[in-house]
């Protein structure tokens, strides 16, 4: 009765602490916002993530070693955090601004070819501040238009739309919880996934859409478990808020049938995501990609970031092989965890939530994946002024030094287990 007690203890001292550094954070967050980025509020957001991973890891070892009654615990927490992020939260970063201002356009296709326009009055002055007078085009596939409109588009005023947006990722989050239920993942890993600030700062305070493309995968997963061909057609809708998801949504399939049935629901997923973004997208959606992409490339190819391109392909390549050999051999290895944030041209720190599809199928990983997360983002983040010039070099160092710790610790495991059986 006393270890259970002093389980119960460990669990809310772990949650408090959570909600606490994540207030902080909002804290900094409104700070540079109000007074513009400072190296001291980028070294206290990091330092604040680092100490809630390690609650987090304090949060689940507990979790896995006893049984204890903590889900009003949890949920308490999670309206916390919610109330934290979605109430007056400063946003640091600009895109949701850009979601905003497509979703105001007059037309559909406006948003892939957008014309200039002047936001202005009720708030919507910010979208040209940050953007002016012209809204880079719409490189996100044609669902997330229709959600962004529907959501956003006959709100009143500024607040309210980024209210709203951040609601809606309040609402993926919690249908993402639901289909990890219907994985079976263990009570722990759904635990650190509902209270991890990193989700919470970026999915809902920043109000990044990449939230409901991983949540389309993960529902894909849950359904394929019983259904596999509805199930990679679910996850394939993910592609259709970012193409390269397209991809991704593999992993809710691959190695669960033989390499025929891959190929098939790969064919049918990829030609019916490239057919409806042709129909509601056209030749302006894909134009706005590519011309995104060498944008992005073009700013790093100097010799500056020569480094940070070395980098970032070896973790591209990484994650291109790792791809394979899970479609081919149905194979999944913990190393290649968090190469597939680095598939895109550039890396932020949201893109760790693209490894989610992936580390859901390490089970061995999943958990540590997940608690990694909070000293993660902020570490990775270009825009806290920690590392100057240089900050993407940083970055993809970083990223490939999380490959090779991965691959230590999976030796490490791998070497005890087999002192272990002798």
């Amino acid at each position: 009765m006393r270890g259970r007690s002093k389980a119960i203890l460990l669990v809310v001292v772990g949650v408090a602490a959570i909600v606490v550094l994540y207030a902080v954070q909002i804290w900094i967050a409104d700070l540079t916002a109000a007074g513009g980025p400072h190296v001291v509020y980028g070294a206290i957001m990091v330092a604040a993530g680092a100490l809630q991973s390690l609650a987090l890891f304090g949060f689940y070892r507990v979790l896995s070693a006893c049984d204890v009654p903590i889900n009003h615990w949890i949920a308490g927490s999670v309206i916390a955090m919610v109330l934290l992020s979605v109430v007056n939260a400063a946003n640091t970063d600009i895109d949701a601004s850009a979601y905003i201002g497509r979703a105001k356009l007059a037309a559909w296709h406006d948003a892939y070819r957008p014309p200039p326009v002047s936001f202005h009055g009720q708030g919507f002055d910010i979208i040209n501040v940050q953007w002016g007078p012209q809204l880079p085009a719409n490189v996100y596939g044609p669902l997330w238009l229709l959600i962004d409109r529907l959501v956003v588009r006959h709100i009143p005023t500024y607040a309210a739309a980024l209210l709203s947006l951040r609601l809606c990722n309040v609402a993926i989050l919690l249908g993402m919880l639901a289909a990890l239920g219907a994985l079976r993942q263990p009570r722990g890993i759904i635990a650190v996934i509902a209270l991890n600030p990193m989700v919470y700062f970026y999915y809902v305070v920043q109000a990044h859409n990449d939230l409901l493309a991983v949540a389309l995968v993960v529902a894909g997963m849950a359904i394929a478990q019983r259904r596999p061909l509805l199930g990679a057609l679910v996850a394939s809708t993910a592609g259709l808020v970012k193409i390269l998801f397209v991809a991704l949504a593999t992993f809710a399939y691959a190695g669960r049938r033989d390499l025929r049935f891959s190929l098939l629901a790969f064919g049918l997923s990829a030609g019916l995501v490239l057919l409806i973004s042709a129909l509601f997208g056209g030749s302006d959606y894909f134009a706005a990609m590519y011309t995104m992409g060498i944008k992005q490339i073009a700013a790093r190819a100097d010799t500056a970031h020569l480094t940070s391109i070395v980098l970032h392909v070896i973790a591209a390549g990484i994650a291109v092989v790792a791809f394979l050999w899970a479609f081919v051999g149905g194979r999944f290895g913990a190393p290649a965890t968090y190469s597939y944030a680095a598939i895109s041209t550039i890396i932020y720190p949201w893109y760790l939530g693209w490894c989610t599809p992936y580390a859901l199928r390490v089970s061995t990983f999943t958990a540590m994946f997940f608690i990694s997360l909070p000293a993660l983002g902020h570490l990775i983040d270009p825009h806290f002024p920690l590392f100057a010039r240089h900050s993407f070099a940083v970055v993809d160092l970083c990223l490939v030094a999380l490959i090779l710790w991965a691959v230590l610790d999976r030796a490490l495991r791998t070497s005890d287990l087999r002192h272990a059986s002798t």
